[in-house]
Parts: C-alpha cells; structure tokens; sequence
C-alpha cells in the first residue's frame, strides 16, 4: 500500500495525529510566553502589551480608575500597538465619546481591525481584569487553530507538515507584544481548508472574521474569489465575495460614519504612508546596516535584518516557481504579498526589523498553504520549499534578533 492510502486509511488516527502537532506546536510558544511572564513581568500578562503610562494617564477610558491602573505594567515611553487594541475592548462600537483621539492615536485606522478587540471582549466575558490574559489566550489560539489548518490541508503528508507554523518568523514577533497577525493567519488558513472540503459559507465567514481583524487578509480572499472565477465556480465566487466583504465594508462604513466630524472624508479612506517604490525601503536599511547606523549597539538586530531580507526575496522566487509549475490561489497570494513587503518604506516598516517581521508575515502563511499541495509539484519546487521552510527554522532559531529565548523555549521539552 502507497504511503498516500495508508494515510487515508486512518483518518481518525490522523486527525489525533494532527491535533497532537497542534498542540506541540502552540506549546512551543506558549513556553516561550511563560518564560517571558515570569523573566520580564513577574507574572503580569498586560507586561506583553506594552502600555506606555503616559497614555494610559491621558486615556478617557481609564484615566480615573485606578482599580485598572494597578493591576498593569506601564511603561515610561511611548508603548506598542498592542494598547490600542486593549483600551479598544472596552468600548469597541465607539458609543462613549464624540472624540476618540485620545483613546488611540488614529481611531479611523485602529478602530477598522475591531476583530480582535471584541474578540477580547467576548472571551473575556466583558471582565476588564481578565483581558490581558485573554490576549495572550487568543493569539496562542490562532497559532493553534493554523497548525490545525495546515494539518487538515496537507492530506498526503505526514501530519508532522503542521510544525512549519513554528518557523513563521512574524508570529513570535507578534506574540511578543500582544498583536494579532497570528489570529488573522489562523482564520485564513482556516478559510482554506473549507474551500477544500468545498464549504464556501463557512470558508467566507472565516475570510470575513479575519477581515475585521486585519484587513490586509483582502488579497488571501481575492485570490480565493479569482480562483472560483477561474474555475467555473461564479456561484461560489460571488457567495464568497459577499461573506468575506459585507461585514468588513459595512464596520469600515460605521467607523467612517462615527468618525467623520473629526476626520472628514479621511475617516472611510484610511491612506497609510508605508507603500514607496518597489526596494528603496530595503535599500535604505541596507544602506544604514553598511554605514553602522542601523541598530549599531545591537548586532544581533542587524544580523536578523540582513538575513530577513534575503527570506523575503527567497519568498517572492518561491512562489513563482510553485505558480510556473502548479498554480494555487496561495502561490497567487504569496507573490502579491512578497511584491508588497518590497514596496514598504523604511522610516514606517524597514526601519525596525521586529515591527517588519510582523509586518510582513503574509508570504510565509501563504507558502505554508502552498506547501500543502506537494504531490503537485516537480522535483525542483519540491526542494526549494523544504530549502525555504528550513531556511525559516534557521532564522527563528539562529538568526532572530529573539533566536536565543526561542531555542530556550525548546529547551524546555527536552
């Protein structure tokens, strides 16, 4: 019996085979965050968002409750995004105030990714003292739910194909200060096993989801459409580009609505300033790591940099190569988004690796679902995915600037 009937001849021990990947695969980061709870915020779980005092003292929302305030870890500088996503739980339809300028710094911006703030509102059951922890919970909750998804996927390999979601490099990034990429990665991996098993209600609602959590999923969705377009599926091309749109289009139209006295039309055409031409942002951060000015007290920060750059271009070949030989709406995707990360400016994205990391995590997510379609490929694709997945093992193991703290996480299962 091939090793392809074989697997299919055990689903269920498969699919236990999965979950048990799954699982490693989030306690792996899981231990990483414990032992960062306990090194560097005594336990507290808010230590991972990263509240600046400053704010928090000026916040309208928290600022005379100092039931909240001593129960936090607040910092003396300016913070990290993942405060904005905690004061927006406690008022995510923006009902409170007329302005929220205060609340966060671009309430147009910040408050179109509502996903993950009412997420944490539910989950938390609306208890202000449990949303620190329930962050932390939902984002370990994606990473799982994409292994899970991968594994699902990858239907004529061994279960084992799930671990790659270990070596996401945006991921551990992202976990480290609270933010949610890896929550939107999980509900669009799982947005792809439904259009697998041919479900495009429930493959829609999960484009949708991670929409709301973070909008720039838009090109995953769009790549799925096209390829029902292409495939004679107009039907499921439409069903699935109402589910993943509507409920994006109509919050972006209530933010918009809500915000407009303050904003004007700028508050439902969002324009961020971090798209230039294509490599200039890489060339400035090359250009500032040959003249020591980049991070020059911390070479770790430059080495991690100069290797990410080189994963990113491997990233955009990668996906060429698998669209030359097999076309796939994730190979699709994956192109688009390597082309974006290029297109980044340095000053915004480029200029801090950990936040570009983050940033840019969409080509390997979509390579990782690309990856699932390997009895498609030929010879030569087939080794520039496993050269590229252990490339990314090497950089999260080696050569991040937080290589050191993830290989003591691994440590910890020996």
């Amino acid at each position: 019996m091939s090793t392809r009937r074989y697997l299919r001849s055990l689903p269920l021990a498969r699919s236990l085979a999965v979950i048990a990947v799954a699982a490693v695969v989030a306690g792996l980061y899981g231990s990483w965050i414990h032992q960062r709870l306990h090194r560097d915020y005594r336990g507290n779980y808010s230590g991972f968002i990263q509240l600046s005092r400053d704010r928090f003292d000026d916040n309208p929302l928290v600022m005379d409750k100092p039931q909240i305030r001593q129960t936090l870890v607040l910092l003396d500088n300016d913070g990290y995004d993942g405060q904005f996503m905690y004061y927006m739980a406690f008022d995510p339809f923006l009902r409170q105030f007329d302005s929220y300028r205060r609340v966060v710094d671009y309430p147009p911006y910040r408050f179109g990714r509502i996903g993950f703030p009412l997420l944490i509102k539910l989950f938390s059951w609306d208890r202000w003292r449990r949303f620190p922890i329930t962050m932390v919970g939902l984002i370990l909750g994606g990473i799982a739910l994409a292994a899970l998804g991968i594994g699902g996927l990858s239907r004529d390999a061994p279960p084992i194909a799930a671990a790659i979601v270990a070596f996401i490099p945006g991921f551990w990034e992202s976990i480290g200060v609270d933010l949610p990429e890896p929550l939107a990665a999980g509900l669009v991996i799982a947005a792809f096993w439904w259009l697998s098993r041919r479900s495009v209600r429930l493959a829609g609602v999960c484009f949708a989801l991670s929409l709301l959590v973070r909008e720039t999923g838009a090109i995953f969705a769009v790549a799925a459409i096209l390829a029902e377009l292409v495939g004679g599926r107009r039907k499921n091309a439409l069903t699935l580009a109402t589910l993943a749109f509507a409920p994006f289009v109509a919050w972006r139209l209530y933010v918009g609505w809500s915000q407009y006295p303050m904003y004007g039309a700028e508050a439902f055409f969002v324009r961020p300033h971090d798209f230039g031409l294509p490599f200039v942002g890489l060339w400035d951060m090359w250009t500032a790591i040959r003249a020591h000015e980049y991070f020059a007290q911390s070479p770790e920060v430059t080495r991690a940099a100069f290797s990410y750059a080189g994963l990113i271009g491997a990233a955009i070949v990668l996906c060429v190569v698998l669209l030359i030989q097999a076309p796939t709406a994730a190979a699709a995707a994956g192109l688009a988004y390597g082309i974006v990360a290029v297109c980044l400016n340095y000053e915004p994205i480029w200029g801090a690796i950990g936040g570009a990391i983050r940033d840019t995590f969409e080509p390997f997510v979509a390579l990782a679902v690309a990856t699932t379609a390997w009895p498609r490929y030929g010879r030569s694709a087939r080794i520039g995915l496993m050269a590229f997945w252990v490339a990314s093992a090497v950089f999260v193991l080696f050569l991040s600037a937080s290589a050191d703290s993830v290989r003591s996480a691994l440590a910890f299962w020996r």
